[in-house]
């Protein structure tokens, strides 16, 4: 039941080995409501999560770092006033220059194209060779806030990785009360395929928090146990937790695992990791 790595986990992991590819699409999701600040936040966290690892320092050193910019960062939009990028533009000598030498402290140097989409055939063309024959260590991410395909020359060359939409919860915080319950409210609310007879429980849990509304939701099967330990992690992520608590979360994930691994009956797996969820309600 582990997550699916994100698109940012997988290119920093790869970063981190010396390991990326030559060229990179970035994609949004397909329903994504403000594509274009959704690139412009995963750029700049992205960003800032290489210089933090690369330089040692804070979070926010690395933001003001990449605030002030840094040689082996280079972000390439086009001009405002422009309906696409154009030949003639600084745009495409900023991108030409930033291919033309290696990384100068980085293990990488990333070149970060915003709306790809909007590069002509003509400078697609140009820019084959450079994407063609790159030189060592430098990156070219190819932002597309639309779901066009661009020149199939460059798509054919590139690894394509689509962003994940961002969730309501992100920016949840609890109230007074229990904040599992309001946790599991407001995940209900972002969506789900649940039939409303197999929300039962989990209503009656939200509206009278008992652990075992929460076991008799899971003997529903494969997909109620598999809602419920996201739900379960994602909360634990964004809550505010005691050390100590944390400590216990880790032991009872691993014994969950070790577990599932012998086959115990689902009720005695998830019961420690809503133990410790309900203290910290």
């Amino acid at each position: 039941m582990s997550q699916t790595p994100s698109a940012k986990d997988i290119l920093f992991e790869r970063f981190s080995k010396q390991k990326l590819a030559p060229l990179y699409i970035i994609r949004g999701p397909i329903s994504a409501e403000n594509p274009k600040e959704l690139f412009e936040e995963w750029v700049e966290e992205f960003c800032e999560e290489i210089i933090k690892a690369e330089k040692g320092c804070s979070l926010e050193q690395a933001q003001e770092m990449r605030t002030l910019g840094h040689s082996d960062i280079v972000v390439i939009r086009k001009e405002e006033d422009a309906r696409e990028y154009r030949v003639k533009d600084e745009s495409i000598t900023e991108f030409n220059k930033a291919h033309s030498y290696p990384p100068l402290e980085f293990k990488a140097k990333l070149v970060f194209v915003m709306e790809a989409q909007l590069i002509s055939q003509i400078i697609a063309n140009k820019w084959l060779k450079t994407l063609e024959e790159p030189l060592e260590n430098v990156v070219t991410f190819l932002v597309v806030d639309e779901q066009t395909p661009l020149l199939q020359t460059i798509e054919s060359r590139a690894i394509t990785l689509r962003l994940k939409a961002k969730s309501p919860l992100e920016s949840w915080s609890p109230l007074e009360g229990h904040a599992f319950s309001q946790y599991l409210s407001k995940t209900l609310e972002s969506g789900h395929d649940f039939k409303k007879s197999e929300l039962k429980e989990l209503n009656n849990y939200i509206n009278n928090p008992r652990s075992f509304h929460l076991i008799e939701f899971i003997k529903g099967g494969l997909r109620q146990r598999e809602f419920l330990y996201d739900a379960l992690t994602s909360f634990m992520e964004r809550a505010s937790t005691p050390l100590h608590l944390k400590e216990q979360w880790l032991k009872q994930l691993q014994w969950f695992e070790k577990a599932q691994a012998f086959n115990n009956a689902p009720a005695q797996r998830f019961m420690g990791l809503i133990q410790v969820i309900e203290q910290c309600s």
